[in-house]
């Protein structure tokens, strides 16, 4: 099971110190970028990142125009960088596979997101992503309930796409996680449990779950 530690904060401080705790030890992190108008809440910006150390992050893009972002994604140094399809005009799987195109000419890897609420179309260029990751609980801060209805979306995903690797992010702990994996899921990505003097005790109980 793969495992990443979230970071959603608006503190250069605090992610900072979170990367500092993890990288290295973890098989890479999460980092929430948000603006205020995809969802409510503003987290640090790419922009304030700077550049990243040596690792492998991701970037959860929960912003208006991801398009805009991508190639500062690959200045700052992310792997991966997550997107909305309802971010995207008209949630286009065809502009999703475009944005795909770029993300791969920058050597990153790309990533499609599903949060509450948005459909999965019977399409097969969903299978065509490197990534697809199932929101459990509404847009926002970390610790919202979660949302156990998401884990269909996991099993439709999965019954259509066999090889693509699934994350699902939201809620995300020791209770919840067995369920998540019997879903379909193949990563995880947990925020406010993987906090505390104990996180990489509990990163491992997470990692030996599968």
């Amino acid at each position: 099971m793969i495992v990443y530690p979230g970071i959603n904060t608006n503190s250069l401080t605090e992610l900072q110190s979170r990367t500092q705790q993890f990288n290295g030890k973890v098989d890479g992190l999460h980092i929430d970028i948000s603006d205020g108008e995809f969802v409510s809440n503003i987290n640090v910006s790419l922009e304030d990142i700077g550049s990243l150390p040596n690792g492998f992050f991701e970037a959860h893009l929960m912003v208006v125009h991801p398009q805009s972002c991508i190639d500062l994604c690959a200045t700052i140094g992310f792997s991966r960088v997550l997107v909305h399809i309802d971010a995207l005009e008209n949630s286009s799987l065809e502009l999703a596979c475009q944005l795909q195109e770029r993300v791969h000419e920058l050597n990153m890897e790309f990533g499609i997101v599903f949060k509450r609420g948005v459909p999965v179309l019977a399409d097969d260029r969903i299978c065509q992503f490197d990534y697809a990751m199932v929101m459990t609980i509404d847009l926002g801060s970390s610790g919202n309930p979660f949302c156990p209805e998401q884990l269909d979306v996991v099993g439709i995903i999965r019954k259509m796409c066999p090889l693509l690797p699934i994350a699902v992010d939201g809620h995300v702990n020791n209770i919840t996680s067995p369920d998540i994996i019997a879903a379909g899921a193949t990563n995880l990505v947990s925020t406010s449990y993987l906090t505390g003097n104990d996180a990489l005790e509990k990163y491992s109980l997470l990692k030996g779950l599968l």
